[in-house]
């Protein structure tokens, strides 16, 4: 199990301890620690791939969405929990949702060594002259290679109807 899917403390402690803004995402704390009580908990943190806050609550650190989760549920968060718009900042709770791996990764945003400017789209090489644009996708184990393109946006169209038909509502349309 990955160190942020921690069992969390129980509802009745979090609810103590923080109280939460579904409207604005913001998590505050109700008790002085460390921090003031009526501040925003927690802090920013950079992972590899993106910037999560983080809030101190019982002697252990947890990622905010997930408490937040806990708190509006009741119930401990699964293992993958989607932000909407992609922000992983916005703990609005309009914002969240459950996902399993796969559909949080179609809902990712495109790699910033992206050359094409589009997710899915890639150029073959110098030698492809006519058609130097490939589109491609996968979804739940298969790969689908949608063909070669005479421009980016072409591919990218391909890419992008595809991706409505098999992600469903955690397409990210980029």
């Amino acid at each position: 199990m990955p160190k942020y899917c921690l069992p969390l403390p129980p509802q009745d402690e979090l609810l103590k301890n923080l109280a939460y803004d579904p409207a604005t995402g913001v998590l505050t704390r109700k008790v002085t620690t460390t921090r003031k009580a009526g501040t925003e908990a927690g802090c920013e943190t950079k992972t590899t791939r993106q910037t999560i806050r983080v809030v101190g609550v019982c002697g252990r650190f947890f990622v905010a969405h997930r408490l937040i989760w806990k708190m509006m549920t009741g119930q401990e968060p699964p293992e993958f929990i989607d932000h909407i718009d992609g922000n992983s900042l916005n703990n609005r709770w309009n914002n969240l949702r459950l996902a399993t791996n796969g559909q949080n990764r179609f809902n990712s945003k495109r790699a910033k060594n992206n050359s094409s400017g589009f997710k899915g789209v890639h150029h073959r090489g110098p030698r492809y002259i006519s058609r130097p644009w490939r589109a491609v996708i996968s979804a739940n184990g298969k790969h689908y290679n949608l063909g070669q393109f005479a421009t980016p946006e072409e591919a990218a169209a391909a890419v992008n109807a595809k991706r409505e038909t098999l992600h469903g509502v955690y397409a990210r349309i980029a």
